[in-house]
């Protein structure tokens, strides 16, 4: 895995079962955080691979950590369910924030914590890999709206035809080496 891991667990046994799993999967650093503050901080300065946390670690608080975490995208989460009653909530959570997060009951075994990180690590990966086609898909529908817009300016203002306008905008993209986005947003701005 090698990978650094942020784990806040509050049962000593259950650490320490979740640190040798990550040890013999090739986990490189792993940080403890012993309370909501510390989880906070390491999570946002160290940007790391993985979160594991136990919501009832910090009993009410846990639910309102958990959200945090999942909204702000900084890694996958693995929840760790050592209290039943938490279990609904982290559904929820999970649910609605639809981000690459799960969950773990114990007792679990190497392979279910192994799988559980697996699925995870990936599902993080293949969000990560959509939200940046859809920001690029974006640039793009943007660019063209721009570029729409000041070839009807051009066909309004000087009577050229589409293809003419078109032609206009490329022809002065080239000629001066600018993006054909930037000649578009001249246009527009000039009239």
């Amino acid at each position: 895995m090698g990978t650094l891991v942020v784990i806040s667990i509050q049962s000593k046994e259950l650490n320490k079962q979740i640190k040798n799993y990550l040890n013999q999967m090739g986990s490189t650093s792993i940080q403890e955080a012993k309370d909501a503050d510390n989880l906070l901080r390491l999570t946002r300065k160290q940007s790391p691979q993985l979160i594991i946390f136990d919501p009832g670690s910090f009993g009410p608080n846990g639910i309102q950590i958990s959200k945090v975490l999942t909204r702000e995208k900084i890694a996958p989460v693995i929840f760790v369910v050592t209290q039943p009653i938490f279990r609904q909530a982290i559904e929820d959570i999970i649910t609605k924030e639809a981000y690459a997060s799960t969950y773990l009951m114990p007792p679990f075994s190497q392979e279910q914590f192994r799988i559980s990180l697996t699925t995870t690590l990936a599902s993080f990966k293949k969000i990560n890999e959509l939200e940046q086609k859809i920001i690029k898909l974006n640039e793009t529908l943007a660019e063209r709206k721009k570029i729409n817009q000041a070839k009807e300016i051009l066909i309004i203002k000087k009577g050229l035809t589409e293809p003419e306008a078109h032609r206009f905008l490329q022809k002065k993209s080239m000629e001066t080496g600018i993006p054909l986005k930037t000649i578009a947003q001249k246009i527009i701005n000039e009239y």
